[in-house]
């Protein structure tokens, strides 16, 4: 958290916490952030568990702007994990790099999961919108 806060000293973070509750204790949880309303939520649940919170508690969040997955965002935040060379950065390829170094974790999971997520993006109309309205709430910082 530490290194998030110096990096990006004008970021206004709401909360946090860990990733390990029952049911009924998410219930809990999901209340307090759609109160808190913030224009993203990261989730650094891991996959599945990302994916499985989104599907079960994001309609219970109207306040929040954006669920976003942050595969190894807190790694690399944290330094606990190398990043791309820049230029993989600039060019939308760091997940090459990240699946060079992990192949037998992501590669299964790129294969599988990455055509599906790019056809849902092309083929779904509601996330045009929900762009739209974030850049006017973010706008408002």
């Amino acid at each position: 958290m530490a290194a998030v806060r110096d990096s990006y000293p004008h970021l206004r973070i709401v909360g946090h916490g860990h990733g390990y509750h029952t049911h009924r204790q998410w219930i809990g949880v999901v209340r307090d952030i759609d109160r808190l309303g913030p224009d993203i939520v990261w989730l650094g649940l891991g996959v599945p568990r990302e994916q499985e919170f989104y599907m079960r508690f994001a309609h219970a969040m109207p306040n929040v702007g954006l669920i976003k997955t942050s595969g190894g965002l807190f790694n690399f935040l944290s330094a606990s994990a190398a990043r791309a060379p820049q230029w993989m950065q600039d060019n939308g390829s760091e997940w090459v790099y990240r699946m060079g170094r992990e192949p037998r974790r992501l590669l299964f999971r790129y294969l599988t999961t990455s055509p599906h997520a790019a056809m849902l993006m092309l083929t779904r109309q509601k996330w045009g919108k929900g762009i739209a309205e974030l850049g006017e709430r973010i706008d408002r910082w």
